[in-house]
């Protein structure tokens, strides 16, 4: 994984969270168990009309999928049944994989309102931003200590956080159907790479036959310089490898309904401030902001 300025964002998430603890996250069960419980009834109630989920059955599994395995040597497909109790339809043209602007995701997502990045989908909402890590030795989770997470995977592996996304990637990834959306980080110089997460993990389950096309978009957060674009050899590399699975590919150079988005964090930034001086000199910043917020809400 790479580390660009967006890292400091995403760092900043990780360091306010785990400062009051180390290891597993602490009530994790129970956090699971609500968790599953908020996303049928107020996240995506749509999805469940039919037939809710079993929350303790559900959150149980989870735990049980990496509890007494060794701390770096959880196998991805021990996931497998957590998956499949999970498992739902990605809407059509909802996929949104990305690279490095996780804040930027959440910020633009809207819950899976907008786009459905993998974090908003059932399965990947329960553990996003949960922390979690396994051990032989009784309980079985490792509590109250430092223990390898995502970030640690150079050292360890197939720890258990890492061995979860990978297993849920994978199905995100298969089950996209239509147009998908690829979000990169314009502030980083090679933006797309052939070992990051999405290159390794997402791009190869993507199917051909049930994806259409591809949007890419390079976005960045306001302030922050623009080192890469469309016409670059990062993105195009990228656009070659789907064109060759018969995707043909479209991409945008910080595309104005993400940044507008970004802008609503950001409403005194000289850059926000040029974004909406061509729309009326007679409107302010903050009516814009919230009437844009409004529009991209109901109909994108």
């Amino acid at each position: 994984m790479l580390f660009p300025a967006s890292f400091i964002f995403i760092s900043h998430i990780y360091l306010s969270s785990a400062a009051c603890y180390v290891g597993t996250t602490p009530h994790i069960r129970s956090l699971l168990i609500n968790r599953c419980l908020e996303y049928q009834m107020t996240v995506q109630p749509s999805i469940f009309c039919n037939q809710r989920r079993n929350c303790t059955l559900i959150a149980d599994q989870f735990l049980e999928s990496f509890r007494f395995q060794e701390t770096c040597n959880v196998s991805s497909l021990r996931f497998g049944q957590y998956l499949e109790l999970t498992h739902h339809d990605t809407p059509p043209n909802m996929v949104l994989f990305w690279e490095d602007v996780y804040p930027a995701v959440k910020m633009y997502s809207n819950n899976g309102r907008r786009l459905m990045p993998i974090s908003d989908t059932f399965y990947g909402y329960l553990p996003d931003d949960v922390f979690f890590c396994a051990t032989t030795e009784t309980p079985g989770i490792i509590f109250n200590e430092t223990c390898p997470n995502f970030s640690d995977t150079k050292t360890c592996p197939q720890n258990a956080e890492y061995s979860f996304w990978v297993a849920a990637s994978q199905q995100y990834a298969s089950s996209a159907v239509g147009k998908v959306h690829i979000m990169f980080n314009s502030s980083m110089e090679t933006p797309f790479v052939n070992d990051s997460f999405f290159a390794t993990w997402e791009l190869p389950n993507i199917n051909s036959t049930t994806v259409t096309s591809a949007e890419i978009l390079l976005v960045h957060y306001p302030g922050q310089s623009v080192r890469s674009k469309c016409s670059g050899q990062s993105i195009t590399e990228l656009k070659n490898k789907l064109q060759e699975r018969g995707i043909t590919t479209v991409c945008h150079d910080s595309p104005r309904r993400v940044q507008l988005v970004f802008c609503g964090d950001y409403p005194d930034n000289k850059e926000c401030l040029s974004l909406i001086s061509s729309s009326s000199p007679n409107i302010t910043p903050s009516l814009i902001f919230f009437s844009y917020s409004l529009l991209l809400y109901y109909y994108i």
